[in-house]
């Protein structure tokens, strides 16, 4: 009786032992994977779904040259515009649209 609870008790121990932990590599390759861009993946909170990236502060996330870079550009109205003088209308790959290269 006493070997089959010391056999019971060892089971019980491996059952309560931690899963193992990725290791930095394999959670690096998660974040690249999951977070293309920069950002870490935020876990699920209040029954949300997780996944979300949060943005990188500094380095490539935070680029301050690259902030901005729209600014005075019309809004965009998601339709074909004319080409701006200099350019010349080509054929696109995709139906109804054109390209606008230089002359």
């Amino acid at each position: 009786m006493l070997a089959t609870m010391i056999l019971l008790a060892g089971t019980a121990e491996a059952q309560r032992a931690p899963p193992p932990r990725p290791t930095s590599a394999a959670m690096e390759a998660a974040r690249r994977y999951l977070c293309p861009h920069g950002g870490t993946p935020q876990r699920a909170v209040n029954g949300r779904r997780g996944g979300r990236c949060v943005p990188a502060t500094g380095g490539f996330g935070d680029d301050s040259e690259a902030r901005g870079w729209d600014t005075g550009l019309p809004a965009p109205h998601r339709g074909q515009m004319p080409c701006p003088p200099g350019t010349q209308p080509t054929p696109s790959a995709q139906p109804g649209a054109v390209r606008c290269l230089p002359d």
